[in-house]
C-alpha cells in the first residue's frame, strides 16, 4: 500500500544519499592525496636543483684550490729548486708566454676598445657642434633678422602709407567740403546756377 510504498522511497533515498556522500568522501581524500603528492615532488624537485647548485659551487671552489696550489707547486720547482728552465719554456711556449706577459691583452683592448673610441666619439660630437649645431643657429638667426627686416619695412611703407593716405585723403576731401559749405546765400545760388547751367547745356546737345 501507500506506506510500504513511502517506506521503500524513503530507503533508496537514503541510500543513494550515502553512497553519494562516500563517493563525495573518497574524491576529496583523492584531491588532497594528488595535492600532497605534488607538493612532495615540487619539495624534491627544488631540493635537488638546490642540491645541485650547491654540487657546483663546491666543485668550482676544488678547483680554484687545486689551480692556486698547483701555481705554487710550480713556482717552487721552477724558481726555488731549479728543475725547469723558465727561458726554455718561455722560448718552447712563445706565443702563450707572450700572451700571458701581456696579461691577455686586457690594456690594449681597453686602450683601443674604450679610450681611443671615446676620444673619436669626442671629436666627431665636437665637430657636429661647431659646424651643424652652431651653424643651424646661426642660420635661424640671419633668417630671424631677414624677416624682421622684411615686415619693419612693410609697416613702414604699406601699412603706415596705407594708413597715413585715407588720413590725407579724409583731411584733403573735408577741405574741400568745407570750403562748399561756407554759410553765404550766394556761394549756394552759384553752385545751383552752375549745375542748372550743366544739364541745359546736356539737354540741348
Amino acid at each position: 500500500g501507500k506506506p510500504a510504498d513511502a517506506y521503500v522511497f524513503r530507503t533508496v533515498s537514503i541510500a543513494g544519499e550515502g553512497a553519494a556522500a562516500f563517493e563525495h568522501g573518497e574524491s576529496e581524500e583523492a584531491a588532497v592525496r594528488h595535492e600532497a603528492e605534488e607538493g612532495a615532488e615540487a619539495h624534491a624537485v627544488s631540493h635537488e636543483e638546490e642540491h645541485l647548485a650547491h654540487r657546483a659551487h663546491e666543485l668550482a671552489g676544488r678547483i680554484s684550490l687545486i689551480l692556486a696550489f698547483g701555481g705554487i707547486a710550480l713556482a717552487f720547482i721552477v724558481y726555488l729548486f731549479g728543475f725547469i728552465d723558465p727561458a726554455k719554456v718561455a722560448a718552447a711556449l712563445k706565443p702563450l708566454y707572450t700572451f700571458l706577459s701581456n696579461k691577455w691583452y686586457f690594456d690594449e683592448m681597453y686602450y683601443y676598445g674604450v679610450v681611443k673610441t671615446s676620444i673619436a666619439l669626442s671629436r666627431f660630437l665636437a665637430w657636429f657642434d661647431l659646424h651643424v649645431i652652431d651653424g643651424l643657429v646661426n642660420l635661424v638667426a640671419q633668417v630671424g633678422a631677414w624677416l624682421s627686416f622684411v615686415t619693419g619695412r612693410f609697416d613702414n611703407y604699406i601699412i603706415d602709407g596705407a594708413v597715413n593716405g585715407v588720413a590725407q585723403s579724409t583731411i584733403g576731401s573735408g577741405g574741400i567740403l568745407r570750403r562748399l559749405q561756407t554759410g553765404k546765400i550766394y556761394h549756394y545760388i552759384g553752385v545751383l546756377a552752375g549745375g542748372v547751367l550743366l544739364i541745359f547745356v546736356f539737354k540741348v546737345f
